[in-house]
C-alpha cells in the first residue's frame, strides 16, 4: 500500500508501461526502409526526367521563335527629324507662330516657283518662237538629251522633300513610338491626350504638314520637268536646275534662321527640340512582299520617276519627228530639227536656209540680208557674222565675189 502512494514508484510504474508499448509497436528494419527509399527516388528521378524533357521543348521553341524574330525583322534605323519649317510645325499647333511660318514658307516657294515658269513661258526663242507650243525648241543636240535624262535622274535623287514626306507617313502611325516621340517633345501648354494619338494630333502633326511638303516637292519635280523639256543649252539646263533646288531649300534655310534666334524663345526652343528627335525606321528583313513598307516607299519614289521619264521621252520623240517644227513651218522637211534655230546659219547643205523653214528660223538672217533677196546661190560660210563686221577677212570664202568680198569689208 505504501509503494501505491509513492510517487517515485507511480513514475517507475509509467517508465514500465511506456516500454512496454514501444517493445509491443512494430520496429521498420533497414531492408525495408532501403526499398522504400529506392521507390522514391526512381519515382523522383522519373518526375525530374519529365521536367527536364519539358524544360528542353519551352527552350528549343523559344530559340526557334528568336531565331524566326531575328531573321524576319532587323534592328531598328534611327531617323533624325529634318530641320526644316515643316518638321517644325510638327511640333506645334494650327494657331501657333511656327504653323504660320510654315504655310509662309509653302507660299513663298509655290510663288517663286510660278514666277520662274512664268519667266521661262515669256523667253524669246526666235524664228516665229510665238506660234511654238509651251516654247519647246524644234529639237535638240544629243549631248543635251543625255544631259536631260540626267538632271531628271539626278532631281528625283536630291529631292528630299518628296522622300522625307513619304517616309514619315509610313513611320508616323497611330500607336507606335515615334508618335510618343513627338507628342513628348511638344512645347505647347495644352497636348492632344497622352494615352494615344488622337485625329487631330494626327492631322497637324504628321498628315497637314507633310502633305505641304511632298506637294511642294511635286511642284518643284513638274516645274523642273517643264524646264528641262523647254531648254535646248546644257549650260542652261545646269543653271535652271541649280536655281529650283535653291527654291526647294528656302524652308531649311529659315529652319537655321529660327535656330540662330532671331525670333521668340519658343520658337527657338522648338527649333532646338527638333534636332534631338529621333523616329525608329523598323524594316523586316528577306521581306519583298507588295504590301511591305520599303516596297511601297519604293513603289510612290519609281512612279514618280517613270512619269518623268516617259514624259521627256515623248516630248523627245515629238521633236525628233518634227512636230513642233511643223507647228511653226509646216512645208518645212529636213533632217534634224533641233538645227533650225540654234544660232547658227545651216547655209551648206539640206533645206534649212529656205523660205520654207524661215530662213533656218531666222539664223541665216544676218547672211541674206547682205547677198540680196535672201536667195543665197554660193556664199558659204561658218560663221555669217564676219560678213559685213568691219573687218576683212581676207581669205576664202569670206573675200570672194559669192560673198560680196566679205560683205564689203575688203572693198578698199
Amino acid at each position: 500500500m505504501t509503494l501505491l502512494h509513492n510517487p517515485d514508484a507511480v513514475f517507475l510504474d509509467n517508465v514500465i508501461l511506456c516500454d512496454e508499448e514501444e517493445q509491443s509497436s512494430p520496429q521498420p528494419s533497414l531492408q525495408s526502409a532501403k526499398e522504400q527509399f529506392e521507390r522514391y527516388r526512381e519515382e523522383n528521378e522519373m518526375k525530374i526526367r519529365d521536367l527536364e524533357q519539358t524544360l528542353a521543348l519551352l527552350g528549343k521553341h523559344t530559340t526557334d521563335s528568336k531565331e524566326e524574330d531575328e531573321h524576319n525583322y532587323s534592328d531598328s534605323v534611327d531617323v533624325s527629324l529634318s530641320e526644316d519649317m515643316y518638321s517644325l510645325m510638327m511640333l506645334k499647333p494650327f494657331w501657333s507662330i511656327a504653323y504660320f511660318l510654315g504655310i509662309l514658307t509653302f507660299c513663298v516657294q509655290i510663288a517663286l516657283l510660278i514666277l520662274v515658269l512664268l519667266a521661262q513661258f515669256n523667253r524669246d526663242l526666235g524664228g516665229g518662237d510665238q506660234d511654238r507650243q509651251f516654247k519647246v525648241p524644234f529639237g535638240v543636240s544629243p549631248i543635251v538629251r543625255v544631259g536631260q535624262f540626267l538632271v531628271v535622274i539626278l532631281s528625283i535623287v536630291l529631292q528630299s522633300d518628296v522622300q522625307i514626306a513619304i517616309q514619315y507617313i509610313f513611320i508616323l502611325q497611330r500607336g507606335n513610338s515615334n508618335i510618343q516621340q513627338i507628342q513628348n517633345h511638344q512645347t505647347t501648354a495644352e497636348k492632344d491626350g497622352n494615352s494615344g494619338a488622337s485625329s487631330p494630333f494626327m492631322l497637324r502633326a504628321v498628315y497637314f504638314p507633310n502633305l505641304l511638303r511632298f506637294v511642294q516637292g511635286l511642284l518643284v519635280l513638274a516645274i523642273l520637268m517643264i524646264l528641262i523639256i523647254q531648254n535646248d543649252d546644257y549650260l542652261d539646263l545646269v543653271l535652271n536646275f541649280t536655281a529650283i533646288y535653291i527654291v526647294s531649300e528656302i524652308d531649311d534655310l529659315l529652319f537655321k534662321v529660327v535656330r540662330r534666334g532671331f525670333f521668340c524663345f519658343g520658337l527657338t526652343k522648338s527649333a532646338a527640340d527638333v534636332e534631338t528627335i529621333v523616329l525608329k525606321d523598323e524594316k523586316k528583313k528577306n521581306q519583298c512582299s507588295i504590301y511591305s513598307s520599303s516596297t511601297l516607299r519604293s513603289l510612290v519614289l519609281v512612279i514618280i520617276t517613270a512619269a518623268m521619264l516617259t514624259i521627256l521621252q515623248r516630248f523627245s520623240k515629238l521633236q525628233n519627228d518634227g512636230f513642233f517644227l511643223r507647228q511653226v513651218y509646216p512645208d518645212c522637211i529636213v533632217d534634224h530639227p533641233s538645227y533650225i534655230g540654234d544660232g547658227i546659219c545651216d547655209n551648206k547643205w539640206g533645206n534649212y536656209n529656205t523660205k520654207e523653214c524661215g530662213w533656218d528660223a531666222g539664223d541665216c538672217q544676218i547672211l541674206n540680208e547682205r547677198l540680196g533677196n535672201g536667195a543665197n546661190i554660193g556664199c558659204v560660210v561658218n560663221v555669217p557674222t564676219w560678213l559685213g563686221d568691219g573687218i576683212c577677212d581676207d581669205f576664202p570664202p569670206y573675200n570672194t565675189e559669192a560673198c560680196d568680198w566679205d560683205g564689203g569689208d575688203c572693198i578698199v
